[in-house]
């Protein structure tokens, strides 16, 4: 009896550590997320300014106006989430469609990733929901297609696909680059940490910072033809503090 009560206790010593350690990971990068939010606001807004006073002569003009528009809002809404990420807000939560968000990803990245990159959705039902913040989970998604893309540097196909397993939701994000180097790996989602000339080493930290606000998490299979990370979030998953 001795013996067992001294494993239940080194238990959850174990796990109070694990628990600590966790938020004091989250807490560095929704430090690290609102000095990045601050820097790109001021010229977000500037752009947004400049952009409203576009000509729009043509039809053409104006839907490209109105495209650029589209995306710079998008960009406010994702600078907003992670200002309320960082100062620890209460989550907005939404039951979100599955497929509409991962067909919602597609649409907004075809305009911006080349010809040659063949970018397509795979859910196996259409059904599927789950209780989250959309515009977090949607940037975290767009965040690794963009990685994938640019993982490939050339022709590439890349599949959003999502599916149940068990009580959670799986959304992954495959491609058929290279694979990410070994030596890698273990620093993958450190804040600051990349091997781009032109990196921040802000999206993957990022995204598994939106995974765990979620109660999910998020891994990686890597092999010399491809990649795959994986998203797991309850499929009735309850924003925890952090996300706006």
């Amino acid at each position: 009896m001795v013996a067992t009560s001294l494993n239940v206790e080194v238990s959850e010593l174990s796990q109070s550590s694990e628990r600590r350690q966790r938020q004091e990971r989250l807490t560095a990068i929704g430090e690290m997320t609102a000095r990045f939010a601050h820097q790109v606001r001021t010229p977000l807004a500037s752009a947004m300014l400049y952009t409203a006073q576009l000509d729009c002569n043509s039809p053409k003009q104006q839907r490209v106006v109105q495209k650029i528009s589209a995306r710079l809002n998008d960009l406010g809404r994702l600078v907003n989430d992670m200002l309320g990420f960082a100062a620890g807000a209460k989550g907005a939560q939404e039951t979100v469609a599955v497929f509409d968000l991962l067909t919602d990803v597609q649409h907004l990245l075809e305009a911006q990733v080349d010809e040659h990159v063949d970018l397509r959705v795979a859910v196996n039902a259409t059904d599927l929901h789950v209780v989250a913040n959309r515009d977090a989970l949607k940037g975290a998604l767009m965040n690794l297609v963009t990685n994938a893309v640019q993982a490939c540097a050339g022709p590439a196909e890349i599949e959003l696909a999502a599916g149940k397993s068990g009580d959670c939701i799986v959304l992954t994000v495959a491609d058929d680059g290279p694979g990410i180097p070994t030596k890698v790996l273990p620093r993958l989602f450190e804040p600051f940490f990349t091997t781009r000339p032109q990196g921040t080493g802000l999206g993957l930290p990022i995204v598994q910072a939106v995974a765990k606000a979620h109660g999910g998490d998020v891994v990686v299979e890597t092999s010399a033809t491809g990649s795959c990370f994986t998203l797991r979030l309850p499929a009735t998953a309850q924003v925890k503090g952090g996300l706006r």
